[in-house]
């Protein structure tokens, strides 16, 4: 019950909204078959597409996926956990 109240409050605090249905695009498929990643990265591609179409934060721990997004200049709303945890310290 503590870590539901703690989990409630910290969800609340960032503004987070659950999305129940999303459709996509054409474009990740052709995204993912000119930049060369892992499979693991491009499963997390999906979430990156989410998070722009919602003009969000993407929080990962896809070091592959930071960087591609990053090198390719594909969104600047990406943060990795360290960098999170270097926000509040």
């Amino acid at each position: 019950e503590d870590i539901e109240r703690l989990w409630d409050t910290f969800v609340s605090s960032l503004d987070c909204k659950y999305i129940e249905k999303f459709e996509f695009g054409d474009e990740i498929v052709k995204l993912t078959m000119k930049l060369k990643m892992k499979l693991r990265t491009m499963v997390n591609f999906f979430h990156l597409f989410i998070t722009i179409r919602e003009d969000a934060y993407l929080l990962s721990g896809d070091k592959d996926l930071i960087r591609i997004v990053r090198e390719n200049k594909l969104y600047d709303k990406i943060i990795s956990y360290v960098e999170l945890r270097k926000m509040f310290t």
